[in-house]
C-alpha cells in the first residue's frame, strides 16, 4: 500500500510502498503497478538513486551505513563479480 507520512512542519514527507498485503488480497493492482514500474525503468523515464554498492559478503558494512542515517538513495548488495573491482562505486 502507498502511505504518506508528514515528517516536519515544513511539509517534508516520504513515501513507503510495500507488498506485504499483496498476498492477502487482490493481486491485480500490484501486477499493474509492477508493469508500470518496469516500463518506466526500461524506457529510462525513472532511474534508481544508488548511493553505494557493496559486495554481498560486506552486508554488515552496508547495514552500518544504513543505520548511520546518512543514506540518500539506495544501498545495493551485489555479487562481487558485478562490482568491476570497486565496492564503493555508485
Amino acid at each position: 500500500t502507498l502511505v504518506r507520512q508528514k515528517l516536519t512542519p515544513d511539509g517534508k514527507s516520504f513515501t513507503l510502498y510495500g507488498t506485504s498485503s499483496y498476498f492477502l488480497g487482490n493481486r491485480r493492482p500490484y501486477e499493474q503497478d509492477w508493469a508500470t514500474l518496469f516500463h518506466l525503468l526500461e524506457t529510462r523515464q525513472i532511474a534508481p538513486v544508488i548511493m553505494r554498492r557493496f559486495p554481498i559478503l560486506e552486508a554488515a558494512k552496508a547495514n552500518e551505513l544504513l543505520e548511520s542515517g546518512t543514506v540518500v538513495g539506495n544501498v545495493v548488495l551485489v555479487a562481487p563479480e558485478l562490482l568491476n573491482g570497486d565496492a564503493s562505486s555508485s
